[in-house]
């Protein structure tokens, strides 16, 4: 997905609107400028972003960036962990 498509979905989360409870044209202009604020964002570069982020260097490698939650479930396993659900023994 390219910066335009990502500033339309994200800019209205990410920004907001001007005021709590806006009039519907205030609605209208904040959906006009939520897109380039958040193009803005994502123009900037990399080296700005870094200052906000700590990478460990020796645990840079994609197996260490996995997050294993215990209390995530999917909908059919009714309850079953996801990281056990392949380790499920035949009965």
């Amino acid at each position: 997905m390219d910066i335009t498509n990502l500033a339309r979905v994200f800019g209205p989360t990410i920004v907001g609107h001007a005021v709590p409870g806006p009039e519907p044209m205030t609605i209208i202009q904040d959906t006009k400028r939520q897109p380039k604020v958040i193009e803005c964002l994502l123009g900037l570069p990399v080296e700005y972003w870094s200052q906000f982020m700590m990478v460990d260097l020796d645990q840079s490698h994609p197996d260490h960036m996995i997050i294993e939650n215990a209390n995530c479930y999917t909908p059919d396993q009714k309850g079953e962990r996801v990281h056990d659900a392949g380790h499920k023994k035949a009965s």
